[in-house]
This record gives C-alpha cells, sequence and structure tokens, in this order.
C-alpha cells in the first residue's frame, strides 16, 4: 500500500489509520447521553445521564435508513451493553488519553 509523505513530515496511510480507528473505538469514554429511556422508563423531562463506556462499534438505523446512527458498548458500571444514538449525545471525552493522534 502507498503511503503518503513528504520530506517535512510523514503522513498516516489508510490502512494505519484504519487499525488507529478500531484501537480508539476500544477505548474508555465518558458520555454525555439524553436517553429517551432510562432504566426502562421515559425520559419525560429529558435529563441528562453519565455513562462509562467502553466503545466497540458503531451501529445503523436501517428502519430509518441511517448508515450511522451511533455508537455501542459496554457500560464499565454495570457490564450491559448500551447505544448511544448521536443526535442524543451531549458529549465524549476520553478517559484516559494516551497521546494517540490521528
Amino acid at each position: 500500500m502507498r503511503k503518503w509523505s513528504t520530506t517535512s513530515e510523514k503522513k498516516v496511510d489508510f490502512a494505519e489509520k484504519t487499525v488507529k480507528l478500531i484501537f480508539v473505538m476500544r477505548e474508555m469514554f465518558e458520555i454525555y447521553y439524553r436517553p429517551a429511556q432510562h432504566d426502562g422508563v421515559k425520559n419525560q423531562e429529558n435529563y441528562m445521564h453519565s455513562y462509562k463506556i467502553e466503545l466497540d462499534e458503531p451501529f445503523a438505523n436501517r428502519t430509518n435508513g441511517e448508515t450511522f446512527a451511533g455508537i455501542g458498548g459496554k457500560c464499565m458500571e454495570t457490564g450491559e451493553y448500551k447505544r448511544f444514538r448521536m443526535d442524543r449525545v451531549e458529549g465524549m471525552w476520553p478517559m484516559d488519553q494516551k497521546g494517540l493522534e490521528l
């Protein structure tokens, strides 16, 4: 695979970038989220909740025709698998930054 580079700086090729993206998607993030439901109850007041999540993969919503609707992962506090629609995510921050640059 061709590497894109110049004499002044090294660029990351697509294969390397994919490996780094997969690595980042396995990282732990704190997600601030306004769910439609929380603990099986409708979130009528639209409260925001925070979750500590080990991300694993994005998901699609075929019913709505969305090829990318959100992300999923294991909740580090409960061990349950959770999914987060991107239109309800208020913010997300890495729990441990290791200096990885994409």
